[in-house]
């Protein structure tokens, strides 16, 4: 579970609502840049557990097909709003099988299935571990020192979340999963054309390219 005040990579954060938009720009000899973003109103536990839930699944694009530099999952938070993010590098000459994977799990995720149930349990598990279990890296430390001052939060704030990621049942995550939309979510996709052309294919959105 990665999360965080900010999300920041080649420049790109997410707006504090996004709308649903999609943008491409062509960038010749470089890997397939991808930033996409879910809108959430979710309660922090709730979009904690969702955002390892993502993170888990689209794993495979690294480890099934070897195709990505790092694709990951992070829960950008702001006194603005909140958004569940996927970015990452993807190897060019696989992107339209690694986003078409991406595009499956979300399309799992958003399902009610035994499968589902079984992520979430394992995401929970590693939520609360996340805060309150394992010990945290010395910048994990200061990243979460940095979303409690940014957010107005208490200083025993992770430990109050903990104890409401302990309550919650996977019917609390279902309209966070649901909300998983790659029709309604924003996205940003620079790389080589056929890259891009391949991955908006995959994901059945249709993009705006921009020259800058």
């Amino acid at each position: 579970m990665i999360r965080g005040v900010s999300s920041s990579r080649r420049g790109f954060s997410p707006p504090a609502a996004p709308r649903p938009f999609a943008f491409s720009q062509a960038r010749a000899n470089e890997n397939l840049d991808l930033h996409i973003a879910f809108p959430t109103r979710a309660p922090e536990p709730a979009a904690l557990v969702v955002t390892e839930m993502l993170g888990r699944a689209i794993r495979d694009v690294r480890e099934e097909l070897a195709a990505s530099y790092g694709v990951s999952a992070t829960l950008v938070e702001t006194r603005a709003g909140t958004s569940i993010v996927i970015s990452g590098e993807i190897d060019p000459a696989r992107a339209g099988d690694a986003c078409a994977l991406i595009r499956d799990r979300l399309a799992r995720l958003r399902q009610s299935s035994p499968d589902t149930d079984a992520r979430f349990v394992e995401a929970r598990t590693k939520v609360i571990d996340d805060l309150v279990t394992r010990p945290a890296a010395p910048d994990e430390l200061a990243n979460r020192l940095e979303s409690t001052v940014a957010l107005g939060r208490a200083p025993d704030e992770a430990r109050r979340t903990a104890e409401a990621v302990r309550r919650l049942t996977i019917d609390d995550a279902a309209p966070v999963l649901r909300g998983l939309d790659l029709e309604r979510a924003a996205m940003i996709v620079t790389g080589p054309k056929a890259a891009i052309d391949a991955a908006y294919g995959a994901f059945g959105r249709r993009a705006t390219p921009v020259d800058h």
